[in-house]
């Protein structure tokens, strides 16, 4: 099944100067929280994640319909990651619920990662809440990218840069802000 829509190619620059201390490198483990098709987890697989000890570890609630205007139910969404992430069996971990609850599961197995990336729910509370729990898994060292920072939409009323925001000033003196765009990330400093 191919992929229908395509929101991540665009970020493909930036993520290879942000990620490139990752790549090839044995054991890394990569998080991320909103896979929908899996268009960026293939690309990490394919392009970070190189090295045959490296993992990845998807999330998503795949259920219901979707936020905003696309048109397809989470079910047909999740039948699209399957097909698409096929390839790569064995080398990643898919995880279906919200994100908060297998976030903090993965928290409370004692689960690390060296590299995180949000783009899940778009509702600035969650948005905060996932970032924090994210923060919490980092590995120091560890790479943590926020997806949509200048995401608007009417019926949220809390966005996600504002969320973002409170992130960046709360945890300002445990983090190095990378960059800060469309994207933000940044890099959990060394203890």
């Amino acid at each position: 099944m191919p992929f229908t829509v395509d929101w991540f190619s665009h970020n493909i620059p930036n993520w290879n100067l942000w990620l490139a201390d990752l790549k090839g490198r044995e054991g890394v483990c990569f998080l991320e929280v909103g896979a929908f098709e899996g268009r960026a987890s293939v690309w990490i697989l394919e392009n970070i994640l190189t090295h045959p000890a490296s993992r990845m570890t998807c999330c998503d609630l795949w259920s219901g319909a979707i936020q905003g205007t696309y048109a397809d139910s989470g079910e047909q969404v999740e039948a699209r990651f399957d097909e698409n992430l096929r390839p790569f069996a064995g080398r990643f971990d898919k995880l279906k619920g919200r994100s908060y609850e297998v976030l903090a599961a993965l928290v409370r197995d004692g689960r690390r990662f060296d590299g995180v990336y949000i783009d899940g729910n778009h509702y600035g509370p969650e948005v905060l809440r996932d970032g924090v729990l994210a923060f919490t898994l980092l590995n120091p060292g560890g790479i943590l990218i926020f997806d949509d920072y200048h995401w608007r939409m009417p019926i949220v009323r809390v966005y996600p840069g504002e969320a973002i925001d409170a992130f960046l000033h709360v945890l300002r003196h445990e983090i190095t802000v990378v960059a800060k765009g469309s994207q933000v990330a940044i890099r959990k400093n060394e203890a």
